[in-house]
């Protein structure tokens, strides 16, 4: 298993062929550790950087004279031909750079609510278009599943590199499985099961030798030289970790690859507690818990929701964090829970304030979604992830599904 060891161990590990009883020695296990890949591709992203725009320097003094020579030479003259190829080579060069430069910068994750089913079904409907003949697609979709809590473009983008490895993979031909169900995963701190959505790519081609599987997410490593670029699994890996997920991945040499990518489900708030965003009457205030050394997020976060009938409480530690909530006797109705706080940090906070109350409905807010204490409390019941930087509407979706 790469990416997590949520699930060293398949509760029914299924082979790109359909059957269950593929070897445990062919099955990918923990073999990288998160901290080190996360490493080698914040690494892979600053060179990518420095590179991209240090090169397109270059390729835009190439292209330019490039241009210039083709005006000033007669179109029978030989040397035009090779102008011509200099300034379309430099534009092929570009896009590269500007590959490089999509990779390098991380976006900020926007999340919003996603049914996965419908999501794979309209990736699948554009994807089929440039479809090879020779290759089967079967689609074995779960309907009714909970929401996904995800970006959307991310999302396509896991989906386009899965597909795409999954096709080169079967140059003969083969079958394409794609499916979505709910699962239930033993979390190794707790030893708890929680609920996961699993996306499932299988595929009948060539499979994987064990010196590649260990690999496979690694920047810049790839089998498929002067086609690929290294980067496509690494992208997935890098989305997949941004929302607290995981990845399996299953694989035998000429049987097949299968991948399996899950993401936390977010939780339902019990019926008694899916209380309105603005109350009835007299009392119109709903009572939100702001924890963020900035104080400016306390004002803008104010600012915000003031067209909401919100009253926001602002405080800069898990200390004061905890004191707030206890002298509002019952007032806080959620808390907007920053992870980079000066002493008690989020999530020792996160779990007094569950001590104090094991109903806190509470929103996780981070710079960095990937990090490995936002995946415990996610699984251990927090009701949603604001990612920084966050927009205004971004902000009030998120609130809003927390209050209904």
């Amino acid at each position: 298993m790469l990416s997590q060891a949520y699930n060293s161990k398949p509760d029914n590990p299924v082979t790109p062929n359909g059957s269950s009883n593929e070897p445990a020695a062919n099955r990918v296990r923990s073999r990288i550790d998160d901290a080190q890949l996360d490493h080698s591709i914040q690494v892979a992203k600053r060179f990518s950087r420095r590179t991209a725009h240090d090169f397109n320097n270059f390729i835009a003094v190439m292209q330019g004279f490039a241009s210039i020579l083709q005006t000033r030479l007669k179109d029978d003259e030989p040397n035009r031909g090779m102008a011509e190829q200099i300034e379309a080579s430099a534009g092929e060069a570009l896009k590269l750079t500007s590959w490089l430069s999509a990779f390098a910068n991380n976006k900020p994750v926007e999340l919003t609510q996603l049914d996965l089913s419908s999501s794979v079904d309209e990736f699948l409907a554009k994807a089929r278009v440039d479809l090879p003949t020779t290759v089967q697609v079967q689609v074995e979709p779960s309907r009714g599943l909970p929401s996904l809590l995800c970006d959307g473009d991310q999302l396509e983008q896991i989906c386009r590199h899965l597909w795409q490895n999954a096709v080169e993979a079967m140059p003969e031909g083969g079958r394409l499985c794609w499916e979505t169900t709910l699962e239930q995963v033993t979390e190794p701190a707790s030893g708890v099961k929680s609920p996961y959505l699993r996306l499932r790519v299988s595929d009948t081609g060539e499979g994987m030798e064990d010196s590649v599987k260990g690999s496979m997410f690694d920047p810049f490593f790839t089998t498929k030289y002067g086609k690929d670029r290294g980067l496509g699994l690494t992208i997935v890996y890098d989305a997949v970790h941004a929302h607290q997920g995981f990845i399996e991945v299953s694989s035998e040499l000429s049987v097949g690859t299968c991948v399996d990518i899950y993401w936390p489900v977010m939780q339902e708030m019990p019926p008694e507690t899916n209380a309105a965003l603005r109350f009835e009457g007299a009392q119109t205030l709903q009572t939100l818990l702001v924890v963020d050394d900035e104080a400016i997020i306390h004002v803008l976060i104010a600012e915000i929701l003031k067209s909401e009938q919100m009253e926001v409480v602002g405080v800069t530690s898990g200390e004061e964090a905890l004191k707030a909530y206890q002298d509002s006797d019952g007032a806080t109705k959620a808390v907007i829970l920053d992870m980079s706080l000066p002493g008690m940090d989020g999530l020792t906070t996160f779990h007094k304030l569950r001590e104090l109350d094991p109903l806190v409905k509470v929103i996780v807010s981070s710079g960095n979604p990937g990090q490995q204490a936002i995946r415990e409390i996610m699984a251990a019941g927090a009701f949603g992830m604001l990612a920084k930087p966050f927009s205004p509407a971004h902000l009030l979706e998120v609130v809003k599904q927390v209050f209904g």
